[in-house]
């Protein structure tokens, strides 16, 4: 199951994007969720509902699509800019429901939660930047700059820098290369 915050923008692409893949033999059949985000907060006031955020795709969203469909434990999320940040977060805590994370403009992570990771099974993160996005470019050098140094055992991880993207457009050739990173072995 592929969840893509942002819905009211992605989901489309989403859809569009994996139906390729999959024509080429790339990945397998997959189900697309898009969680809309139409009210979108900026980030500070996104943080003070992250919790509630979290809780909700965690508890709620998961399991409904889970008890609807006949679904796979292999769970895939993808964030662009503010939504970023909270997938980066989610994808590596210690239980997170996710094998796999997608996040493009834009990558926060929390050196205290890197030292602290201790993963049982394999997980995946995708992180696309560009030089040319101004808004988020350092804080995902700097995500990048993190992973590079912590090495945990057990996450996947990679960063391109697609520089010919721009803020607005780096959300689907990130979401592109990064299925086709987490499924680099199918």
């Amino acid at each position: 199951v592929l969840y893509i915050l942002d819905g009211q923008w992605y989901f489309l692409n989403g859809v569009a994007i994996q139906e390729g893949l999959r024509s080429d033999r790339i990945m397998p059949k997959m189900i697309v969720v898009g969680i809309d985000m139409v009210d979108r907060p900026y980030r500070s006031k996104l943080m003070d509902r992250w919790d509630s955020l979290i809780a909700f795709v965690e508890t709620e969203l998961i399991s409904y699509v889970d008890d609807t469909y006949r679904t796979s434990n292999e769970r895939v999320v993808f964030g662009w800019e503010n939504n970023a940040f909270l997938v980066s977060e989610l994808v590596l805590k210690d239980k997170s429901p996710f094998s796999g994370a997608i996040v493009a403009s834009g990558a926060d992570i929390n050196p205290e939660q890197l030292k602290s990771l201790s993963l049982k099974k394999e997980r995946y993160l995708y992180i696309g930047g560009s030089k040319k996005d101004i808004y988020t470019v350092d804080l995902t050098d700097k995500a990048a700059e993190l992973l590079e140094s912590n090495n945990v055992s057990g996450l996947r991880w990679k960063y391109e820098l697609l520089n010919e993207e721009e803020h607005e457009t780096l959300a689907y050739a990130s979401l592109y290369r990064g299925l086709k990173f987490f499924y680099h072995n199918y």
